[in-house]
């Protein structure tokens, strides 16, 4: 019961900012629940072997498995044998907070609505994606944005507005 404890303990304390680091080294965010899993269950399977005890630096540990995920997931034996498993399937990107992505209440008033948002932000470029997620769905600042990205903070503002100007057009927000 000690190493269940001390996982959640962990897992309370790294998940949201090791969520932004994987949201930002993924190059498909339909990949993120993949390797936020296989993180988590890693640091498990340690703690019970190891034990608690083992690791020194819980923030320092997790990301490093962190790091070693994001390389193994994305190494070429990976990503050949995910075209050919992939191939001909419609991969649905159900990140776990998609839904919830709230832009404007005037603009979303139902989950139908929302889907059809997430839809059409993730037909977006991999960046705008980016952006959006870390954005709206982590609560990160535009400035934070741009250092995660290492993007110029100016380039996350236009390519955030631009895309809301986008669902604005396509959604039409409702006169209250």
């Amino acid at each position: 019961m000690v190493n269940n404890e001390y996982f959640n303990t962990i897992y309370d304390d790294t998940y949201s900012s090791t969520l932004t680091y994987v949201i930002s080294k993924t190059d498909n965010l339909a990949n993120v629940q993949d390797i936020m899993q296989d993180i988590y269950m890693n640091l498990y399977k340690t703690i019970v072997r190891k034990g608690p005890s083992y690791i020194k630096d819980p923030k320092n540990f997790v990301f490093r498995l962190a790091k070693a995920e994001i390389y193994k997931y994305y190494s070429v034996k990976n990503k050949v044998k995910y075209l050919f498993v992939s191939y001909g399937e419609e991969i649905e990107n159900e990140l776990f907070i998609s839904k919830k992505i709230v832009f404007d209440e005037s603009i979303i008033e139902d989950e139908l609505v929302a889907e059809e948002i997430w839809k059409f932000i993730s037909e977006q470029k991999l960046v705008v994606q980016k952006i959006m997620m870390l954005h709206y769905g982590k609560g990160l600042t535009l400035k934070e944005v741009a250092q995660k990205l290492s993007l110029n903070e100016s380039t996350v503002k236009s390519n955030v507005y631009r895309t809301l100007d986008k669902i604005r057009e396509r959604f039409g927000e409702k006169d209250d």
